[in-house]
């Protein structure tokens, strides 16, 4: 795997002001960076150095070096333009974390209106009376069973053009999306490596 550039943001609240609707805000703040040459030492699959290899010694990392909170890691690689969602997990004080879960997008949302579209559309020709209504409302279905079939083949591109999460640097932990129990990682002080990573610019 080639090296990465990381960017670690944890999820802050913010009292706000002039708001009468909200009182807080939330908003993801820079707590820690991790650079490319750097990378190598963290993540084992890089060049079998590091001192990681799973999703869980990744979020025991976070919690020891930045406490308890929903932390959100962006990630570039270096030929590969623009930035992915690397990881987004919450890091609790109870020795737990589990991986948040993605917002649904645009897409999953019209698909999954669409497919409810269908469903109404078959209740209709169950419940029309003549066979010309059937009919008439068996045309509407073909023309949203074709539409829900061209967002879902654009989805399918999409997912095979755009890299999400960590795979490929890090093990998952499964079940996705549950909590689980942290992992230890090795210590950096004991790699041979040369390459290390400067902690004090994340305090």
């Amino acid at each position: 795997m080639l090296p990465v550039k990381l960017i670690i943001q944890r999820k802050t609240w913010f009292e706000t002001k002039n708001q009468a609707n909200y009182k807080y805000r939330s908003s993801y703040i820079t707590v820690m960076r991790v650079d490319y040459h750097e990378s190598p030492v963290l993540f084992k699959r890089i060049n079998g150095m590091g001192i990681m290899e799973t999703e869980a010694q990744f979020a025991k990392y976070l919690y020891d070096k930045l406490g308890e909170g929903e932390y959100m890691c962006l990630a570039w690689r270096k030929g590969r333009e623009g930035f992915w969602n690397f990881l987004r997990v919450l890091c609790t004080k109870e020795g737990r974390w589990k991986r948040i879960e993605k917002k649904i997008t645009a897409e999953d949302k019209e698909l999954r209106d669409l497919k409810a579209d269908s469903n109404k559309i078959r209740r209709r020709i169950n419940e029309a009376e003549t066979p010309e209504e059937k009919e008439e409302i068996r045309k509407e279905e073909h023309d949203t069973i074709e539409e829900y079939d061209f967002i879902k083949e654009i989805k399918q591109l999409d997912n095979t053009l755009v890299k999400r999460g960590p795979m490929g640097y890090l093990k998952p932990t499964l079940p996705v999306y549950k909590e689980h129990e942290y992992e230890s990682y090795s210590n950096i002080s004991s790699m041979s490596s040369d390459i290390t990573l400067n902690e004090e610019k994340w305090l």
